[in-house]
């Protein structure tokens, strides 16, 4: 399969199909990303859950997310799986295993992401660039 039918069937059509799976990856990257770096929830102390002075409880912290990430991957794989059984997807010719599928399914996500976030940047702060931008245009 070429990278836009993996992002096409595996990760839209299927991974995507099931809207809570993208949604638990989210979490776990605002957890481990925006929460310490920007005091994301701070009020509530999450920022505190996070990130630990003793290097013992961060590691632990950052396994457990790891662990969480790919319990959250592996649901995807028995459901592609599925899926393939189904017809629902387009069968890929050889056998994936769980490893191959766990590095595409997270390279689609955060592509897909960075994508949403480069769009959201570009028309929350660029909003009189892109407007100058159509006025040359129009």
């Amino acid at each position: 399969m070429t990278l836009i039918q993996w992002w096409t069937q595996a990760f839209v059509r299927s991974f995507s199909h099931y809207f809570l799976l993208p949604l638990m990856l989210l979490v776990i990257i605002v957890l481990a990303v925006p929460a310490p770096l920007l005091d994301f929830g701070s009020a509530l102390g999450l920022s505190d859950l996070i990130v630990h002075d003793e290097i013992g409880k961060r590691l632990l912290v950052g396994l457990a997310l790891g662990l969480l990430w790919v319990t959250v991957l592996y649901g995807g794989y028995l459901l592609s799986q599925k899926d393939c059984r189904e017809k629902r997807v387009m069968r890929p010719r050889r056998h994936v295993t769980f490893e191959r599928y766990a590095l595409i399914i997270t390279a689609c996500f955060l592509a897909t992401v960075g994508a949403v976030a480069v769009v959201i940047l570009i028309f929350h702060f660029g909003s009189p660039f892109v407007a100058r931008i159509l006025e040359n245009v129009v």
